[in-house]
């Protein structure tokens, strides 16, 4: 509206809901040319403080926090409301950089000062740089804020996955853009990867990722975090979940390190890390359709898996139980399609190898953490996660030897001498065995674990590897697959409803 001739008369107002943090009216209006709308809903609230917290290194202050209304933890900039008392948005800032975070500038930079969103709410967004901040205190945290985390990303990084929803507030974004509009010029690092290789014209640094209907991928280039995760129902010291971590430069797949998380804290604490990366877990994501359509339990992949977040172990133990007992032999527990074809167990056994307990442990933290899910539901697009299975590689490379087993007094010479193998075939410099298109470069002494818990882990990251190759398409998903059951990640399952549905009985591909 161009000036007060174009304002709407207000003939009355009435309060639907006020306390502190809100106040909900409903106004009568006239408009200039007389017509009349009762009601005009307006949201009233105190102004919001947003700092975008420069370290001298160059490092972007975050917080990541539970958000309500969305469901979701989000990665932020520190933020805030200012109270009544406040009349300067700047010490409102600092207020809350402080409570967030324990962090602290010298000077502060006002931004902007933005409606965000003019049409419905009266309060305005006062953002803020703080250049050169420093830790100076421990964290202040409402009630409300109860596990708050701070995180520290370089600028480049938050940068590159702004495109890609790494910040999930919209206000945030905008105050980080404007905060780059002040601070020296600084080229995204997919820019100059770019220019470093191709030697022309830079990228765009905010590119959208690439998607296949609604599936989104990560941003390409070198560099990429790629993890692979034996699982297991049971952390313990003996026991541990154990998790391979490499990187991808161009078409070769290096270790970095291996950890082994005793407990399921570990676990959820990678998946809570901040992107990008992508990973390869060796558990079943979903049951068959049969069995979740036959037991009457949500018919979508995130309604069923929220139902079994509900129940506690012992309930969904009792709940498959019960299925089982009354059926026909043969008909106890179902298979997926891709469990069929590749030899796979049921998602529902309870015994010899638990299946059904990895599928209830390791599903509800998917679901909780917000991670993307290729084919079964969207998430943070810079945390992907994907079924890997690695006895699909591993008879590919060995056919069906025996390599592992995790009692002691059963574990052989002839286990070792097919773990040795299997590894010199994954990582043979100069053939392709696994069919990934990758040159793999870990030590060998992965293989010396008798469990195989280190060398399967490795064998779920050449998937995820492989997976992240093919993020373009799906990552690696037919697009025939099942949304409801989910999917296993590996080259020879590509195409494999152009094979008629099975590979299980082959035992060498290559």
């Amino acid at each position: 509206m161009a000036g007060n001739d174009e304002t709407w008369k207000i003939l009355h107002s009435r309060s639907l809901i006020r306390d502190r943090h809100i106040d909900v009216r409903a106004d009568a209006c006239e408009t200039p040319s007389g017509l009349r709308i009762d009601p005009y809903y307006v949201l009233t609230y105190p102004d919001w403080v947003v700092v975008v917290a420069i370290t001298p290194d160059r490092q972007m202050v975050l917080v990541r926090q539970y958000r309500h209304a969305a469901g979701k933890v989000l990665l932020e900039a520190p933020a805030g409301s200012m109270e009544a008392s406040d009349v300067d948005p700047e010490a409102a800032a600092r207020r809350e950089l402080l409570e967030e975070t324990g962090y602290r500038c010298e000077q502060m930079e006002w931004l902007s000062s933005l409606y965000p969103n003019p049409s419905m709410q009266t309060n305005r967004v006062h953002a803020f740089l703080a250049r050169d901040v420093v830790r100076v205190a421990e964290q202040q945290l409402d009630p409300e804020e109860n596990g708050l985390t701070v995180e520290l990303l370089p600028i480049e990084t938050v940068l590159a996955g702004l495109g890609t929803g790494l910040i999930g507030q919209s206000m945030h974004v905008a105050a980080i853009l404007q905060a780059m509009t002040v601070l020296p010029v600084l080229k995204p690092v997919a820019e100059r990867d770019a220019t470093s290789r191709s030697g022309g014209s830079p990228v765009p640094p905010f590119s959208r990722p690439a998607r296949l209907g609604d599936r989104e991928t990560l941003p390409g280039g070198d560099g990429m975090r790629v993890f692979g995760v034996d699982f297991t129902s049971a952390p313990s010291r003996q026991k541990p979940i154990t998790c391979v971590q490499c990187r991808l430069d161009g078409g070769t797949l290096r270790f970095v390190e291996m950890h082994r998380w005793t407990s399921f804290d570990g676990f959820t604490g990678f998946l809570a890390s901040s992107g990008p990366w992508i990973a390869g877990l060796d558990f079943p994501f979903g049951q068959s359709r049969r069995f979740i359509e036959t037991i009457g339990w949500p018919s979508s992949w995130e309604g069923s898996v929220r139902h079994v977040a509900g129940l506690t172990r012992a309930q969904f133990y009792e709940a498959l139980t019960q299925y089982r007992l009354p059926r026909a032999p043969g008909d106890k527990e179902h298979q997926r399609f891709i469990d069929k074809s590749t030899g796979g167990i049921s998602p529902q056994k309870l015994h010899g190898v638990p299946v059904g307990l990895m599928f209830y442990e390791g599903a509800r933290r998917l679901l909780e953490s917000d991670v993307h899910l290729p084919l079964l539901r969207a998430g943070d697009p810079s945390r992907v996660v994907v079924e890997a299975y690695p006895g699909v590689m591993a008879r590919r490379l060995i056919g069906r030897r025996s390599y592992k087993n995790d009692t002691r007094s059963l574990q052989t010479a002839a286990h070792l001498s097919a773990r040795l193998d299997l590894f010199d075939r994954l990582c043979d410099p100069v053939s392709d065995h696994s069919l990934s298109g990758l040159r793999i470069e870990a030590p060998r002494s992965l293989a010396e674990d008798p469990s195989g818990d280190a060398l399967d882990a490795l064998l779920c990251a050449v998937q995820a590897g492989w997976a992240y190759g093919q993020r373009e398409v799906g990552f690696g998903i037919p697009p025939h697959a099942d949304p409801l059951e989910g999917w296993i990640v590996d080259p020879a399952l590509l195409h494999l409803f152009d094979q008629g549905g099975t590979i299980s009985q082959q035992s060498d591909m290559t």
